[in-house]
């Protein structure tokens, strides 16, 4: 029998009805030359059952006790007979171009150990909750510098997005098991170290975000585990760039994960344990005068604010982003006005999106014109356009019903 060119592997854990989902997006491939291996992790909910019934011997499906999703994707990596390697979280879907496209490209490139692409964000009804995301103008090479920094947004932290040659888990290793918050960011620069990557520039993945994920940031115990695994890798890093500059980047990088530990902890209502992380921050000594990552960053935990009020409130967001920025100037770093104006427009158009997906329409469109007050750039946003027109005729034809019940009821008495 003919080895499959493409070994898809897919991690799960009591996920069976999403993992369907993400099944189903392989078998809609194009591309077709491949296999789908499926490592459960000690499910409980019957996904073994429903996978059989439903897919029988088109998947191969291994059970193991819960070790961790690095164990189960090493697992299926060992299990591989695929030249190259797709990872896909059970949550997660392609589009149904995204092994024919990688798999051309690392025809093309045979000196790439590794491709990526971009993605969009859905919610956990399927439905596109952030826009944000543009395609790149044409595929570019990522080097160690952004691995390290996360400034390609195909190196994410999304591992559904890429494709691996096999031979690179030969001469590199595999996940990090060690580490459970960034061990795919870990194996990403030990590849971009060794061997080219690029971005294909292409939006091929739906990436979900729900409220059962793993990396919720909620606890203090998560916030200081995350920062932990953090401050590894960048020392795993350090073992193998000794160089001048190489020691500057990583060293940044560390002051960044005391920051974003800052804003986590912050978001946890940890104030006095928030403002240590700065200080470790400022200690370093790096520079941290701006941080590219900030507005998605602080976007991202005030939304988190948002949900955990009693009663959703856009209020409290919007002081957390004011607290954490006023926190980084008088403490950390001194950003520029224009950094915080962006902090805050993505903050609001973060909860724009948000409320929209809720059906929140006022409430999306008053987040929608925040976010154009605070970065003038939203206006030519195409999700926030459509957010705020959609949510502006829904409003209006909603106050229109309410004037025609009022009347009938005025007159009915």
């Amino acid at each position: 029998m003919t080895a499959p060119v493409v070994s898809v592997i897919i991690p799960t854990y009591n996920r069976r009805d999403y993992l369907q989902e993400a099944i189903d997006s392989v078998l809609a491939q194009t591309f077709t030359n491949f296999e789908i291996i499926v490592v459960d992790d000690g499910s409980t909910d019957g996904t073994g059952e429903a996978l059989e019934q439903r897919y029988g011997d088109r998947i191969r499906y291994e059970w193991q006790e819960n070790q961790g999703e690095s164990a189960a994707r090493n697992r299926g990596i060992k299990m591989a007979q695929g030249e190259f390697i797709a990872l896909l979280d059970s949550d997660d879907m392609w589009l149904p171009t995204k092994l024919e496209r990688q798999v051309a490209s690392m025809r093309e490139h045979p000196s790439t150990g590794m491709v990526t692409c971009r993605m969009l964000t859905i919610n956990g009804q399927g439905r596109l909750i952030a826009g944000k995301v543009s395609d790149a103008p044409c595929a570019a090479p990522i080097t160690w510098e952004q691995a390290v920094t996360g400034s390609c947004p195909g190196l994410d932290g999304a591992s559904s997005a890429v494709m691996i040659r096999r031979d690179v888990f030969s001469e590199l290793g595999v996940f990090d098991t060690e580490i459970k918050y960034g061990e795919d960011t870990d194996l990403w620069m030990r590849i971009a170290d060794r061997y080219d990557v690029y971005d294909m520039g292409m939006r091929l993945l739906l990436f979900r975000r729900h409220g059962s994920q793993q990396t919720s940031y909620s606890t203090q115990a998560e916030i200081a585990r995350a920062l932990d695994d953090r401050l590894r890798l960048l020392g795993n890093a350090a073992s193998y760039r000794s160089d001048p500059a190489s020691e500057a980047l990583l060293q940044r990088a560390t002051a960044r994960e005391f920051v974003l530990a800052y804003l986590r902890e912050l978001a946890a209502s940890s104030d006095g344990h928030a403002l240590e992380y700065l200080g470790r921050a400022r200690d370093t000594g790096a520079e941290m005068l701006s941080c590219h990552l900030l507005p998605d960053f602080v976007a991202e935990r005030a939304l988190a604010v948002a949900r955990r009020s009693r009663e959703y409130s856009v209020a409290s967001a919007a002081d957390y982003a004011t607290k954490a920025l006023s926190g980084l100037v008088s403490h950390c770093i001194s950003p520029s006005r224009r950094l915080v104006s962006k902090t805050k427009g993505q903050v609001f158009a973060t909860l724009a999106h948000d409320a929209h997906g809720r059906g929140a329409n006022r409430e999306a469109r008053t987040c929608c014109l925040r976010a154009i007050a605070h970065d003038p750039r939203w206006i030519r946003d195409r999700g926030i356009l459509s957010i705020y027109v959609k949510d502006s005729l829904a409003w209006q034809r909603l106050s229109v019903l309410r004037r025609e019940n009022g009347k009938r009821r005025s007159e009915a008495g």
